[in-house]
């Protein structure tokens, strides 16, 4: 065994030219041009003596860059020599390594080592190309896309954000807060709660559905519980028959993932969706759940949409986004009524109370606002929470609200309608193992449902800071829980996961 010595065999040789010599056609130009600028010199005489100097500096000039390239050759042609002795030294000493070894001596163990070390080189010239070529994508990628002037701009936003919370903060310092220590830690009279703990709820596993090819973003049931409808990335829209669990119908809803949606009406059914692709679509559902038509899209966010709710006295629906705006939608004149911009940041949860005076949104910076519903003014401030929000719920009086964190959180907030400025949440409970994506109420605010990303549903006593039970799948598969929701009559709840899949529970109490 041996290798082959030649040209063919030499990385440094070939066809391949280290050196391009030809000339330029503006370098050609430029010799024509100064030899003809020589022979009208000398030919005008010597009376032209300044011109004439002027013209060997732009000669010697030339000569000077003539001088440098062919260095540049030779400096060049030396470390490519260099480069191919190294090569054929390498290249010797392995031949000599593999010829020195013997067949009907040398182990099959010896060939095997030989073969591979020739392997290894050939995998090694491949990977040094392939960096190389990445690296030049990488650079080719940041000029393109003048990365670091948008991190320039990133840092001037920081410190120009920096510079406006500061006063904000100065300035909430004035505003009487609502303490923790003046709310009841044991009992919340609002709640309506007996001395003694109501019985506790008994949840068995009742079905699962495998529903979507990527993560169920939301789901929800109809007033009168006959459908279950599911959305996801996958862009698709379905209706389910919530009794039978079969699937009805499946739409393309959006251009890109579905992030957010909502359910109003008992037979006569309006469904709200929106995601990625910035807009708010406006559906009306057959009593049968056969036929699903799109009524309207509204057009007015600069960024995803992350909530969705209905305010059917005022015949408005309220979306949340990314673009830090909160809007108010008629949906009788099919137009955007109010909208209200959130200096603090994205809006990524938002619900509207049962009682549709206010809507309570949060977002990155961990604030929960609300706001007036039918003006679009801000109207309390629930502070207190550092972590980003995910899930917002209000009990059916309207004075709890509860946020999910990220830190896997929740706060508990009491709202007093007649007081205004900042509230201090009255709770903090340690939920989940990672981020608390959904929350829901039942039983006029007693008992809290959270899920999480540890793939984990937990029951909450409003009063309580541990868990009364947790629901685990029968078999035992854990996926980060995406989104919660309680029937009306509070008989089913039904979870969906990142997996795609919806799991529903029943309370056999």
């Amino acid at each position: 065994m041996s290798l082959k010595s030649g040209d063919d065999q030499n990385p440094f040789t070939g066809n391949c030219k280290m050196t391009d010599h030809r000339l330029h056609g503006l370098e050609l130009a430029e010799y024509i041009a100064l030899g003809l600028t020589l022979l009208t010199l000398i030919a005008m005489g010597a009376g032209f003596l300044p011109l004439f100097l002027l013209v060997v500096t732009f000669g010697l000039n030339i000569l000077n860059r003539l001088r440098e390239r062919t260095l540049q050759s030779q400096r060049l042609t030396e470390i490519t020599g260099h480069l191919q002795e190294q090569w054929e030294e390498e290249k010797e000493a392995l031949s000599a390594q593999i010829q020195s070894l013997d067949p009907a001596v040398a182990s099959d163990n010896d060939l095997a080592v030989a073969t591979r070390s020739l392997r290894e080189i050939a995998e090694l010239e491949e990977n040094i190309l392939a960096l190389e070529q990445s690296y030049n994508q990488i650079i080719q990628y940041i000029n393109r896309n003048a990365l670091l002037e948008r991190i320039e701009h990133l840092e001037k936003s920081y410190s120009r954000l920096q510079r406006e919370i500061l006063p904000l903060k100065e300035e909430s310092a004035d505003i009487p807060a609502t303490k923790a220590e003046n709310e009841p830690q044991i009992t919340l009279p609002t709640l309506n709660l007996t001395p003694t703990s109501p019985p506790v709820p008994h949840w068995h596993y009742y079905r699962r559905l495998t529903a979507h090819r990527e993560m169920i973003t939301a789901i929800a049931i109809t007033e009168d519980q006959r459908f279950l409808i599911s959305v996801s990335w996958d862009r698709t829209l379905k209706i389910w028959d919530f009794a039978r669990g079969t699937l009805i119908n499946t739409v393309e809803a959006h251009d890109q993932g579905i992030l957010a949606l909502a359910v109003t009406g008992k037979g006569d059914y309006h469904l709200a969706t929106g995601g990625f692709d910035q807009t708010v679509k406006l559906w009306t559902l057959a009593s049968d759940g056969s036929n699903l038509e799109l009524d309207q899209i509204f057009l007015g966010h600069l960024g995803s949409i992350h909530g969705l709710d209905f305010a059917p006295r005022w015949h408005f629906l309220v979306s949340g986004s990314y673009d830090q705006t909160l809007k108010q939608w008629n949906l009788e004149q099919e137009n955007e009524e109010f909208s209200s911009y959130d200096s603090l940041g994205a809006i990524y949860a938002l619900a509207v109370a049962p009682n549709q005076d206010f809507i309570a949104a949060a977002g990155g910076d961990g604030t929960v606002t609300l706001w007036q519903l039918g003006s679009g003014e801000k109207i309390a401030v629930l502070s207190g929470n550092v972590s980003s929000v995910q899930s917002i719920a209000i009990a059916a009086d309207s004075q709890i609200i509860a946020a999910g964190c990220v830190d896997g959180t929740v706060k508990i907030w009491h709202y007093h309608p007649e007081k205004s400025g900042h509230f201090a949440p009255i709770r903090v409970i340690n939920a989940h193992n990672g981020q608390v994506t959904s929350l829901v109420f039942a039983e006029e605010g007693q008992w809290l449902f959270t899920g999480g990303t540890d793939g984990e549903i937990k029951i909450w006593l409003a009063n309580s800071q541990q868990a009364i039970a947790t629901l685990t799948p029968a078999d035992g598969r854990l996926s980060p829980i995406s989104s919660l929701v309680l029937s009306p009559d509070y008989c089913h709840l039904a979870a969906a996961a990142a997996d795609g899949s919806i799991t529903i529970w029943e309370n056999i109490t």
